[in-house]
């Protein structure tokens, strides 16, 4: 029997979709979102973030269920002057936003969270 090599591409895709597939249901989490405006500013400029994939060994495919996520690259740098975070706490907040399901590896917002984002900007133009 010959075994196929899953490709980093192949391997992302597969551990992205187990991680969408675990939808944000605590309403309550938006909560975090109203008290913490560099939350926000992160959750906007997600999608900008330069962001790339490096390979991973067999142990950590075994064992991660957030394998998309240990594959994932992005620029800290560039995220924090894009959403004028400090650097210094970039990881620190990518760490609850991920962990939360807030946002995604691919460069996208849990479907929720876009919502709010949008029930956000609505309110801040004047729009009902």
């Amino acid at each position: 029997m010959i075994k196929k090599q899953l490709s980093k591409e192949d391997v992302f895709k597969a551990s992205l979709a187990i991680i969408k597939g675990e939808l944000v249901e605590d309403t309550d989490l938006l909560l975090l979102l109203s008290n913490d405006d560099r939350l926000v500013k992160l959750l906007i400029t997600w999608r900008r973030v330069e962001r790339w994939l490096e390979s991973v060994n067999n142990e950590q495919f075994i064992d991660n269920n957030d394998l998309a996520w240990t594959m994932t690259r992005f620029d800290e740098r560039q995220w924090s002057v894009l959403s004028g975070v400090g650097e210094r706490e970039i990881f620190n907040l990518w760490r609850l936003l991920a962990g939360n399901r807030f946002l995604y590896p691919d460069g996208t917002l849990n479907s929720k969270i876009e919502d709010y984002l949008k029930d956000r900007y609505n309110d801040v133009i004047g729009l009902q």
